[in-house]
C-alpha cells in the first residue's frame, strides 16, 4: 500500500491570466414588485372593515346629510330598483347619468371642503376610503 505522501505530483502549467479570474455570481431574476410589508394585525382583534358608502343617513365628521337629501336619494334608490325590474335598458341609462352627476358634484364638494380648510382624513371618512386614496383621487383638481 503506497501512501499519499510517496505519490508522485503533476506538474501544472501555468495558466493563463484571464482564465485565473474568478467568474462572478450568476444574478438574481429581478422581481416585477418588491416585497410588500404586510401589517400585523392585533391579537384578539377583528380585521376593521369599511362599509361601502356608509350608511346614507349617518353622520359624517365636521357634518351630517340633512333629512330632505337623505330621503331623496333613498327615493332614487327605490326608483331605480323597481326601473331595473321593469326596463333593464332604461335603468342603466338613468343609472350612468346619475354616476356622471354624482361624480362632478362630489369634487365640487371635495374642492370645497379642501378650500374651507377640511383634513384629507375627514375628507376620506365622509367617503369611505384612505386618506391615501381620497387625496390620490381628488387633488388633481386645483384647489
Amino acid at each position: 500500500m503506497v501512501s499519499w505522501k510517496w505519490k508522485e505530483r503533476e506538474e501544472v502549467p501555468p495558466q493563463h491570466p484571464a482564465a485565473r479570474r474568478v467568474q462572478p455570481r450568476p444574478r438574481r431574476a429581478l422581481r416585477a414588485h418588491p416585497p410588500v410589508a404586510r401589517r400585523r394585525r392585533t391579537p384578539g382583534c377583528a380585521p376593521r372593515r369599511r362599509s361601502p358608502a356608509s350608511d346614507i343617513s349617518a353622520g359624517v365628521r365636521g357634518g351630517q346629510i340633512p333629512d330632505d337629501v337623505a330621503d331623496t336619494i333613498e327615493r332614487l334608490r327605490v326608483q331605480l330598483a323597481a326601473l331595473a325590474d321593469s326596463r333593464p335598458l332604461a335603468a342603466v341609462e338613468a343609472a350612468a347619468r346619475v354616476e356622471k352627476l354624482g361624480t362632478a358634484r362630489l369634487q365640487h364638494a371635495v374642492t370645497s371642503a379642501v378650500r374651507n380648510g377640511a383634513s384629507w382624513t375627514a375628507i376620506s371618512s365622509a367617503t369611505g376610503t384612505t386618506r391615501q386614496a381620497a387625496h390620490q383621487r381628488f387633488s388633481k383638481v386645483p384647489f
